[in-house]
């Protein structure tokens, strides 16, 4: 900030300002003057920018930015993506262990660390957080014959394809003890075993996945007489 009493007047403020940047160059830095600020007490001045092209300091438009170059000795910059997020829950009673929005995830794991006594897990999928479905995991401990489950009474291991937005585990009959699971929500997507495998869902025996040597495998399935 310049004051009146320091320079006799504009024009001797302005003379002043040229003299400190001369040599900058217009074709560059556009020219800088003094300008008379109705913002500002009587008797003082404020930098501002006359020239077309030229920016006043301050956010602006790209447009009117001046472009940044990147030395050419520039180490890479390097960045973090997480790729995977941390889900758990514990409960004593039949409730929900988590609920988790799989937005920007395409699988989830869940483990079982404690399944208490007589207690049932079911695993659910929705896409408005209000109306469930199951969704059947993968056993990694099955890896070659890939059985899939619903439901889990024991401590173990499941992994689950992105179906819907969100994804819960909820224990559906409770006997006793603590119910603890732990798991990941992961970016990387679960195509299912290409192994071949069975799965229960509502009662019924479900056949899944090639067989080796392009047979196909059969499985003797009840049939009601009803």
């Amino acid at each position: 900030m310049i004051s009146s009493g320091s320079i006799p007047d504009l024009t001797n403020a302005m003379n002043f300002l040229a003299a400190g940047i001369h040599g900058l160059g217009p074709s560059r830095f556009g020219y800088a003057c003094l300008k008379r600020s109705k913002r500002l007490s009587p008797g003082r001045v404020a930098l501002a920018t006359d020239s077309p092209g030229v920016t006043a300091l301050g956010q602006t438009t790209m447009a009117g930015s001046l472009p940044v170059t990147v030395a050419s000795n520039q180490s890479a910059i390097s960045t973090t993506e997480i790729d995977s997020l941390a889900v758990s829950g514990s409960v004593t009673s039949a409730a929900v262990l988590f609920t988790q929005d799989m937005t920007g995830y395409e699988s989830v794991t869940v483990q079982v660390t404690s399944a208490g006594t007589s207690c049932t897990i079911t695993y659910e999928t929705s896409d408005d957080n209000t109306n469930w479905v199951s969704v059947a995991g993968w056993n990694p401990a099955n890896a070659t014959s890939g059985f899939y489950s619903v439901t889990s009474t024991t401590a173990i291991m499941l992994r689950f394809p992105r179906a819907g937005k969100f994804f819960r585990a909820r224990v559906s009959t409770y006997g006793s003890g603590t119910v603890t699971v732990v798991g990941n929500a992961n970016k990387s997507p679960f195509t299912g075993n290409t192994a071949g495998g069975v799965y229960t869902s509502f009662g019924s025996l479900n056949v899944i996945g090639p067989a080796a040597n392009g047979s196909i495998n059969t499985f003797p399935v009840p049939v009601g007489s009803g």
